[in-house]
């Protein structure tokens, strides 16, 4: 994570810092990325990069729990815009998503794929406790939290799933939300009959 003298900086200094490392993120992929680069574009020293990320791996870690915490943020908005019916919101966030983050589609997937080749997981990728205090519980035939969070964890599965397919270019936007649709539809009535 970084430093202090990181949360310190003045906002257009961290601003700059963190548009430099987008800007890297969406050239290269991440295992790859070059601090070189990254303070030639935020015009600082590198000695003052390390004053404010431990390492390269200290700014990937704090880069991902920020988009993150934005995008669950974002979630949880929607959701309590949608009266708390998590297939609605979730198509929405998706949407939106997917609007917002295809004006730079390969800073996400590089992201996804550090994730990947790294086997780590963000430490605050979804917060299952927060937003299922947040569901409407008497739309779902659930009998228990766990079945609440086994939900929200398959929810987000194909949506990271599909949001990746749609800016790895693999399918258009408008075909990946109608699978996505079609693919809520079917978890919200179930397979058995």
């Amino acid at each position: 994570m970084p430093t202090i003298t990181f949360y310190n900086l003045k906002e257009d200094k961290k601003k700059a810092v963190i548009s430099a490392v987008k800007k890297e993120f969406s050239r290269i992929d991440l295992i790859d990325m070059s601090v070189k680069n990254i303070v030639e574009d935020a015009h600082i020293a590198r000695g003052s990069f390390y004053q404010y990320f431990d390492s390269r791996e200290d700014l990937i870690e704090y880069i991902i729990n920020t988009e993150f915490e934005e995008e669950e943020r974002i979630y949880l908005n929607l959701v309590k815009e949608c009266n708390n019916d998590i297939f609605e919101a979730t198509y929405r966030f998706l949407d939106l998503l997917i609007d917002a983050q295809s004006e730079n589609p390969k800073y996400f997937v590089h992201i996804f794929q550090y994730l990947n080749a790294t086997k780590i997981l963000p430490l605050k990728s979804i917060d299952i406790n927060d937003i299922s205090s947040y569901v409407n519980i008497d739309m779902l035939n659930l009998n228990s939290l766990d079945q609440i969070h086994a939900a929200i964890r398959i929810i987000a599965t194909i949506t990271f799933a599909k949001k990746l397919e749609i800016l790895e270019g693999s399918i258009s936007k408008e075909e990946g939300m109608k699978q996505y649709k079609e693919e809520l539809n079917v978890l919200k009535r179930g397979l058995l009959k």
